[in-house]
């Protein structure tokens, strides 16, 4: 009987392989068996970004396959926390020398700046979250005091049109033509991959960087529970008896809330309709004045920047969800994904990889002359019909969760970071079970508050003592009045429909 080691008697067939000249298949073999440490450039909250709570995500699925330290800029994380394979570190603590792979999470906006000296320094997977990356660049130029240098890459780039773009920057503008010069060539170029989450993200980075390696992994994202619509507007203080349009991300410019403010008034002389634009909102941007201008503040919501749990909520007791945007910076919207898994009909822009998406699961809106009157019609329509809105909403979920499951989300990260390393890195079994949210922890018992404690005293005054059933059907009808602690949309029975 043959006396070898068995096929699963690792550390003999390890010793069996240091045989002269074997030497390289050994190194091989600590490699492959050795912990993957990686380095994650990300925000977390509390910045206020849809790329804070991908990451509060995303990291935690990994389930021990990866060492992860999450290097952020001088904060502490409020939510994300650390385990015995995750820790949060300060830039100022970072030594690339001892990680095996770099992961920057780069965005358009300035909570990125810090990742661009390390990415110049210490080059590893870029997941590219916006192939549009001018602002980010502007910001970092203004904070280094290399505008000038900005200027130079822009005319070497882009030509005589991008030098008549940096030189506009350079007086204080902000022209939409950024939009065609993106800017992030160079970081495509110095990385050694880069991820980004659609077709069209892929073709606009090899239209710049032909030779490129990229990897296309979805956004994933765990399916919440069906949630009532009437329970989640009762639990926002929101009332019951309109058509309710919802959005729920950062507000700016081009997020066409011009024109969505201008359909939504034309909608209301048919039709009941109130409008929540919550998310946090880009300075300067006058949304409050545009509402005053078109005379709306009695039927426009704006709670400004909202957690994740009221987000998911605001989508919960929303008809239909508006995210429209153009220029693109050819972004996938984590926003939009959320709304399609909530089983709510979205009204997209006809653009960039929002052309991805199938027919029957969302409404794209033409970007052009006919935009404000073609919204109209489809809210008025969408208004009127409420098996279209289930259908379209089924078929958003059902688009969700077999395209941007969590498992392909998560074990694409890994093949991509496998094969960077050249480790074996095995696939993460991931629970797709849904995400519950406790509306009825919205009602929870608090605290007295001053009227609280008003309504007691006088109550024991009437002589009907400490009778918890009569205080509870008081409190129960604070809460149908708007007058409970917690709610971020109150004084409904006041306004006008």
């Amino acid at each position: 009987m043959p006396t070898g080691p068995k096929r699963w008697d690792w550390p003999a067939r390890r010793e069996r392989i240091r045989s002269p000249g074997a030497e390289w298949w050994t190194s091989c073999w600590d490699r492959s068996m050795a912990s993957t440490r990686v380095a994650w450039f990300t925000p977390l909250q509390p910045v206020e970004s849809g790329i804070s709570l991908y990451n509060e995500e995303l990291i935690p699925l990994f389930d021990n396959r990866l060492e992860v330290d999450v290097v952020v800029d001088g904060y502490a994380p409020t939510v994300f926390r650390s385990t015995s394979k995750t820790r949060v570190i300060d830039q100022s603590r970072f030594t690339p020398e001892t990680y095996d792979l770099i992961i920057y999470q780069i965005g358009n906006n300035p909570s990125h700046v810090y990742m661009l000296p390390w990415m110049e320094r210490a080059p590893g997977l870029m997941v590219l979250h916006d192939t549009m990356l001018n602002h980010l660049q502007i910001q970092a130029a203004v904070a280094s005091g290399t505008l000038l240098e900005y200027r130079d890459e822009m005319e070497r780039r882009y030509g005589p049109e991008g030098l008549a773009a940096a030189d506009r920057v350079l007086r204080g503008q902000a022209p939409d033509e950024l939009f065609r010069f993106p800017m992030s060539e160079h970081l495509i170029e110095r990385s050694k991959a880069t991820i980004v989450h659609s077709a069209f993200a892929r073709s606009e980075v090899l239209k710049r960087v032909p030779h490129a390696s990229v990897f296309q992994v979805p956004h994933g994202l765990r399916l919440p529970e069906a949630l009532d619509p009437a329970d989640a507007r009762r639990a926002l203080g929101l009332p019951e008896d309109q058509f309710l349009i919802g959005s729920v991300s950062h507000i700016n410019p081009h997020k066409r809330i011009d024109v969505i403010l201008r359909a939504f008034k034309q909608l209301r002389r048919t039709v009941p309709a109130r409008l929540v634009l919550a998310g946090s909102i880009s300075p300067g941007f006058p949304l409050r004045r545009m509402i005053s201008h078109l005379g709306l503040d009695q039927v426009v919501d704006v709670p400004g920047y909202v957690s994740d749990e009221e987000a998911r909520l605001i989508t919960a007791a929303s008809d239909v969800i508006v995210n429209l945007r153009y220029p693109t910076a050819g972004e996938t919207s984590g926003s939009l994904l959320h709304a399609m898994a909530a089983g709510r009909p979205v009204l997209v822009s006809r653009t960039g990889s929002f052309t991805e998406i199938p027919a029957d699961a969302a409404i794209e809106i033409p970007v052009d002359a006919l935009e404000e009157s073609m919204l109209v019609r489809v809210l008025t329509r969408l208004a009127d019909d409420e098996d279209l809105r289930r259908d379209i909403g089924d078929n958003a979920r059902a688009f969700v969760a077999t395209g941007h499951s969590l498992s392909r989300w998560t074990n694409g990260y890994l093949d991509a970071i496998a094969e960077l390393t050249g480790r074996h890195i095995p696939h993460v079994q991931v629970d797709e079970s849904v995400e519950s949210i406790d509306i009825a922890s919205r009602f929870a018992r608090r605290d007295p508050d001053p009227l609280t404690s008003s309504v007691a005293r006088d109550v024991a005054e009437l002589g009907l003592g400490g009778d918890e059933i009569l205080l509870g059907e008081i409190a129960s009808a604070k809460v149908d009045l708007g007058l409970t602690a917690g709610k971020i949309f109150v004084d409904h029975e006041t306004r006008s429909h």
